[in-house]
């Protein structure tokens, strides 16, 4: 961690795969259904920055 000693600004990496998962999350579909009858499902990174916004600042930061 000798970034946080020499940079001590506030920001975190968040590195997340398509199709990923939290408690109480639930994957929502968009649009019309193909000829499978699958529809897109919503962006991942985007639904979890709007949990990030929503969340208490006490609840985000680390201790270190």
């Amino acid at each position: 961690m000798t970034d946080k000693q020499y940079n001590p600004s506030n920001y975190a990496l968040i590195i997340l795969s398509e199709g990923a998962e939290w408690e109480g999350y639930q994957v929502r579909e968009v649009g019309e259904a193909d000829a499978f009858g699958h529809k897109k499902k919503m962006n991942v990174g985007e639904d979890l920055s709007e949990e990030i916004k929503k969340a208490p600042a006490k609840k985000l930061s680390s201790a270190t």
